[in-house]
């Protein structure tokens, strides 16, 4: 009997989008200045230091946390298992010369097929029917990623269902089921990997997308998240 596919498991690595900085937000004044010009001269100092710092992430690729957003984040590598440990997807940028949105243009073509009609088009929700339940480590940030590089193309911009990236259904980050926010203070996704064995290291900070992949199906496979029967309810 064929093994039925539940799960799928997305490692992802993100860095600095080449259009960073022009998305960069306003700067808060400390309160010490008052003048109006004083005021002006350190936001203007502010913001150019922002902006020259999203700039150099660009230049070394930087995958810091602060990029891991919208507008200002972009997708290097992706890698999709299942939960019986076949690789469905992956794809990654050649030194970062591969065409702007390359990998979430494919990353999201191919979710959108495995998981047909599980993502709506309505924002107050559509009837979803839920073909597989998706793990990633900050997953819907990832997804959020993935849509905005996509919808920011003026010419041929891919038909992205909303429900993709906004409340997405059936999406999950296991770190986040395991250990509430009151948690996180003293345990991280560290302390979860060690708990469960991990045979693939402990930060997922510093593995690839395909090693992340694997350490999240360790996670859900020692908690036990995925239905014993087989199908999704």
């Amino acid at each position: 009997m064929a093994k039925v596919r539940k799960a799928l498991f997305v490692g992802a690595k993100i860095r600095a989008a080449s259009t960073a900085a022009q998305y960069i937000a306003d700067v808060r004044v400390p309160g010490n200045f008052t003048r109006p010009d004083s005021i002006e001269a350190e936001r203007q100092k502010l913001l150019a230091k922002r902006e020259a710092e999203a700039v150099e992430a660009v230049a070394t690729f930087s995958d810091k946390k602060t990029y891991h957003k919208p507008m200002l984040g972009a997708l290097t590598s992706v890698h999709v298992l299942d939960d019986n440990g076949v690789t469905l997807f992956a794809k990654t940028k050649s030194n970062g010369q591969v065409e702007h949105g390359a990998v979430a243009s494919a990353f999201v073509e191919f979710l959108l097929q495995e998981c047909e009609n599980q993502f709506g088009n309505s924002l107050t929700g559509d009837a979803t029917f839920p073909k597989r339940l998706i793990f990633g480590f900050g997953i819907k940030d990832i997804l959020r990623i993935a849509t905005f590089e996509l919808l920011s193309k003026e010419e041929d911009a891919m038909v992205v269902p909303v429900r993709l990236w906004y409340n997405p259904p059936h999406v999950y980050d296991p770190v986040d089921i395991a250990l509430t926010a009151g948690y996180q203070r003293d345990l991280d996704a560290g302390s979860l990997l060690r708990y469960c064995g991990s045979k693939v290291g402990t930060d997922p900070a510093t593995m690839d997308a395909e090693t992340q992949a694997w350490a999240l199906r360790t996670i859900v496979q020692t908690l036990q998240l995925l239905p014993p029967n087989g199908t999704v309810t």
